[in-house]
């Protein structure tokens, strides 16, 4: 039995509420949420586990393991619960499904390799990027920004 989705939040209340609490972030603790503070002490651990004495040498990832070393970041939990977090108001509004959205011109495999390929920057340095959203920009269904 499938029950009909609920409707999305407001906006601007949502947003509303979402910049309170990056307000209340940088009152209580002094940074933002930023998610990339994360992902490098994750890669931090991950070099030290493999390299040591590297990462110890370098000066960007040696700053992730002083104190109880990168794996203890609070960082690496606020990602994880943001991941959970996602998952769990999904199925509660009724929208988890496996599923990949598909658009006017590429299907499922095109942008999984499209997703592979920008997250190992491939598609950055030779302007694929810009091509892709001006040609689906002009290739947008009627009703949708063009």
């Amino acid at each position: 039995m499938t029950r009909a989705p609920r409707p999305y939040a407001d906006p601007y209340l949502a947003g509303a509420a979402l910049g309170a609490v990056l307000l209340a972030a940088f009152v209580i603790v002094g940074r933002g949420l930023g998610a990339s503070g994360a992902f490098a002490a994750t890669a931090a651990g991950l070099s030290h586990a493999i390299a040591p004495a590297h990462t110890e040498a370098n000066p960007y990832f040696a700053r992730y393991l002083d104190g109880d070393g990168p794996w203890r970041d609070w960082l690496v939990f606020e990602l994880g619960g943001v991941a959970l977090g996602g998952f769990v108001a999904a199925w509660a509004a009724g929208r988890l499904r496996g599923e990949v959205e598909r658009g006017p011109v590429a299907g499922c495999l095109g942008r999984a390799v499209g997703a592979v390929r920008l997250s190992l920057g491939l598609a950055n340095h030779r302007g694929d990027v810009a091509r892709a959203v001006a040609r689906s920009l002009r290739r947008s269904p009627p009703g949708h920004a063009a």
